[in-house]
């Protein structure tokens, strides 16, 4: 695209970060990251999920903490995202409490992301109070 001067947008940047992510290269992943800042196409949400997946993939959750703040909206793509890095990092409290600010921001969820934190982390009585709400949306 660069050799045919042809510039990146909101459309084109989610495939480049895909790829640096399924490649785990947060090198790359941040040079994509820069030209988004250059180009003012920080606010779309696909392109700050996307940079989520890059961090998340390249084992750097302060990064993806960073960007996650810094979006002015979230949706359940972005807090499964967090709550899924948190897991994979070990993180357990984090990773529940991400769960409970995304309920507290009315943003709906599976829950089987919650269920699966609460089940590495042995939250017993948590994942019962899960399983209620589950059974409670029907």
């Amino acid at each position: 695209m660069h050799k045919n001067s042809i510039l990146p947008n909101h459309y084109t940047f989610p495939f480049a970060l895909k790829a640096f992510s399924d490649l785990r290269d947060l090198k790359q992943g941040q040079c994509i990251h820069t030209q988004i800042i250059k180009m003012s196409h920080f606010n779309d949400i696909y392109v700050q999920n996307s940079l989520l997946n890059v961090y998340l993939s390249g084992g750097n959750m302060d990064l993806c903490r960073k960007v996650f703040d810094e979006m002015p909206q979230r949706d359940a793509v972005s807090w499964t995202i967090m709550i899924t890095g948190y897991q994979e990092a070990g993180k357990f409290d984090d990773a529940l409490v991400a769960f409970e600010k995304m309920r507290y921001a009315g943003v709906v969820s599976n829950m089987a992301n919650a269920l699966s934190v609460c089940s590495s982390f042995g939250a017993i009585y948590m994942g019962i109070w899960i399983h209620g709400l589950i059974k409670r949306r029907g």
